[in-house]
């Protein structure tokens, strides 16, 4: 999953912004490498590590700018590399000594501004901060051990966090830049803090400041206007959407997909690419009178084409809040978790200022504890809130660290939508 993201994120801001950035002197797409610490409680169970970050954003006034961000935080465990005696493996049912590959990686998926003050020249320092969705992964394995042994397992969950912080930007040839940022992350966990300091370089192609001294900024296309991306994708071009379909919830013992709707707006911030907000309610199953509700409250960003004359595919990455409730089913429960997903889809004219599709979307949201009608994975199961209370410090050297829980953590919310927009 986590190879997956990487992917999907690296190809839609690293291949397509780069056409935006060409099309419209305000945008930059920005790399960053450099290093994490942990902090606060989380810096008690891991090390510090590594960061690599990628994002795209357009310069909105002179002095502010908005975008999209992706970032991968990895380090290893404090307990990496010990030596541990396990008196009763569960697995073989034998005393076993291990040493332990233990792994900490976290990503988050966001939005931030960057307030630029005092820039002076070449130089532009600035202040930065942010939100999104912090996908927390903690993993376990046995690099050796004296018997066999079936030890190990992830466990993974995703949080809400902000970050803020600030840099120094120099222009160094035309649109490209170098530069010194620092962040702190603050991730919202239940029973502990979760905190990271992150310090990078960054590269920045597309600055607006490559705009040579004096010359006149490229004027935004009159609304309505037709430009070349065509009037229902370029920039400035406004988009309310309606949708229902089908919708459905992974795992063996999922309930079976039922029906789903919702709504939303688009802006055209460039030319094929719009910021959107949606508000959808799923019901994912129904057994007699139970059911279960899954209603999404999410930001994304999406890259939108144009085929031959009228066909309009685009796809994107989204995150925001959803909403779960189990109703009726004897052990009934509600609240809200933070969640991620890849959203794909086509559309067509069919009136003026008229446009049906299609959408598909894909979303991770945390896996839920075991319930008498729609069962999920065991109630005992290692969370990641109890992890990092429990890994801070071990009672003594026999004390085992690892788990034999392999099941997945997460699970997939899947939506085929029909969808009808009307622009303008």
């Amino acid at each position: 999953m986590l190879k997956r993201w990487m992917m999907v994120a690296g190809a839609l801001l690293l291949c397509a912004a780069p056409q935006a950035v060409m099309a419209a002197a305000g945008s930059v797409v920005t790399l960053t490498l450099g290093s994490q610490s942990p902090r606060g409680d989380f810096g008690d169970v891991a090390k510090s590590g590594s960061m690599a970050g990628l994002s795209a954003g357009y310069r909105v006034t002179r002095w502010l700018e908005a975008g999209a961000n992706y970032d991968y935080f990895g380090s290893s465990g404090m307990h990496n590399g010990d030596a541990i005696n396990i008196p009763v493996d569960p697995g073989t049912a034998r005393p076993v000594t291990v040493t332990l590959a233990e792994n900490w990686t976290v990503t988050n998926l966001g939005l931030f501004a960057r307030a630029f003050v005092f820039e002076r020249g070449r130089f532009a320092p600035y202040l930065r901060a942010g939100a999104g969705t912090y996908s927390i992964r903690y993993s376990q394995d046995v690099t050796t051990a004296s018997a066999g042994t079936t030890l190990g397992g992830i466990e993974q969950a995703n949080k809400a966090g902000v970050n803020a912080g600030a840099g120094l930007r120099y222009r160094i040839l035309g649109g490209t830049s170098l530069g010194l940022e620092a962040l702190y992350h603050r991730i919202y966990a239940r029973d502990t803090r979760v905190d990271l300091w992150t310090t990078g370089v960054t590269l920045e192609f597309g600055s607006p400041s490559s705009r040579p001294a004096g010359a006149a900024a490229v004027p935004a296309p009159a609304a309505g206007s037709a430009g070349a991306a065509g009037d229902v994708i370029g920039r400035g071009s406004q988009w309310m959407s309606v949708r229902a379909g089908y919708a459905k919830v992974s795992g063996d013992a999922a309930p079976s997909g039922l029906m789903g709707g919702g709504f939303g707006y688009r802006r055209f911030v460039l030319d094929k690419w719009s910021v959107g907000g949606f508000a959808q309610y799923e019901l994912l199953g129904r057994l007699g009178t139970a059911e279960e509700i899954a209603v999404p409250l999410t930001l994304e960003v999406v890259r939108h084409s144009r085929w031959g004359a009228a066909v309009y595919p685009y796809a994107g990455i989204g995150a925001g809040a959803f909403y779960h409730k189990r109703y009726r089913t004897g052990a009934d429960e509600s609240g809200f978790a933070p969640g991620r997903y890849l959203t794909c889809g086509m559309n067509v004219p069919v009136r003026k200022q008229g446009l049906i599709g299609l959408d598909v979307r894909m979303a991770t949201v945390d896996q839920l504890d075991a319930n008498p009608v729609f069962s999920g994975p065991a109630s005992g199961r290692a969370k990641i809130d109890d992890l990092l209370v429990g890994l801070k410090g071990p009672s003594g050297p026999d004390m085992p660290l690892l788990f034999s829980e392999t099941e997945s953590k997460s699970r997939t919310l899947w939506s085929v939508k029909l969808d009808y927009s009307i622009t303008y």
